[in-house]
């Protein structure tokens, strides 16, 4: 079992004008309970107080570095390049951490060493009303390895967050970081890359708090993004049909997220491509039907639920 000096952490905050959020970002790292890291800030071209607030907290485990903005999988590549310590842990500039985050990433690294990506439950944030993510793992269960794709498959709604993840560097260099130039799901694609590489660990604790008080136009866009900045259009190319719940994870997560492109009209020659790869078999009938649908009525469809949903909600 690693001794607790064995096991030091760089922890990479990507920041883009988060003034608001950045110092109480920053103070729940210095806080850990686990004293045993540095923490590398990129700054991505703020235009705003960011960086100065930053660099007016006196703590010599900061470091910061500018960039010209090129966008967040580069910001966190940079931080990756830069770090000293053997486990890069991520957290974003308006999120934070349980004071015994990194001690109890320890503790899981200290049962599961040979993971390559090791992940905390994490709860979304919302007017001060903490909401867990729902893991479904059997009842009881702790800590330990997982099947990630088994479990994502579960409810299709990612169980790693990026503020809520280990990696060790030599796994994340080898399986190339985050991919630039996406714009939408390039933390998903990465959890996916080194899984189907690398065992996974998980805990089951809420130990990290994702953000979402934070202002609406500082989240990521509702926008269709096009074939080279969303990473469903390239996500089809990680298909091993050796591995079935990849396999099965991967078809599912393209027919959800494919419905309005679908629907819409929107670059429907990469739609149709990536969906012609699609195993309907093997998926629930309710996709084969919509799919099944001409353009104009799977539209009606789209947009009627839609308005159904507002009026839910």
């Amino acid at each position: 079992m690693a001794q607790d000096g064995e096991i030091r952490f760089s922890v990479v905050i990507p920041l883009y004008n988060k003034r608001r959020y950045v110092r109480d970002t920053l103070q729940s790292v210095l806080a850990q309970s686990y004293p045993r890291f540095e923490i590398i800030v990129v700054d991505d071209g703020s235009t705003d107080e960011s960086v100065e607030i930053v660099k007016s907290i006196n703590d010599n485990r900061i470091r910061v570095i500018e960039q010209r903005n090129s966008g967040v999988s580069v910001a966190r590549n940079r931080g990756v390049w830069e770090a000293k310590e053997r486990y890069v842990a991520f957290l974003d500039a308006d999120d934070w951490w349980h004071p015994d985050y990194l001690q109890r990433m320890v503790r899981l690294i200290e049962e599961c060493p040979k993971a390559g990506l090791y992940a905390a439950r994490y709860a979304e944030v919302q007017n001060q009303v903490e909401r867990p993510f729902d893991l479904r793992v059997a009842q009881g269960f702790g800590q330990g390895y997982v099947d990630y794709f088994e479990l994502y498959a579960r409810t299709f709604m990612s169980p790693v967050w990026t503020s809520a993840v280990v990696i060790p560097k030599d796994v994340f260099v080898r399986v190339g970081g985050f991919p630039e130039g996406i714009r939408a799901g390039e933390d998903i694609m990465l959890w996916i890359k080194i899984a189907s590489q690398e065992k996974v660990a998980y805990l089951n604790e809420v130990s990290a708090y994702y953000n979402h008080d934070v202002d609406a136009n500082e989240r990521l866009s509702k926008k269709l993004y096009g074939p080279k900045e969303n990473y469903i259009f390239g996500l089809g190319q990680l298909r091993d049909k050796k591995n079935v719940s990849l396999c099965y994870l991967i078809d599912g997560l393209i027919l959800r997220t494919l419905r309005p492109y679908y629907a819409l009209g929107v670059y429907s020659e990469a739609t149709h491509d990536a969906l012609r790869e699609i195993d309907f078999r093997s998926q629930p009938l309710i996709y084969r039907l919509y799919y099944g649908l001409p353009q104009w009525c799977a539209k009606l469809v789209y947009v009627g639920l839609k308005r159904i949903r507002r009026l839910l909600s």
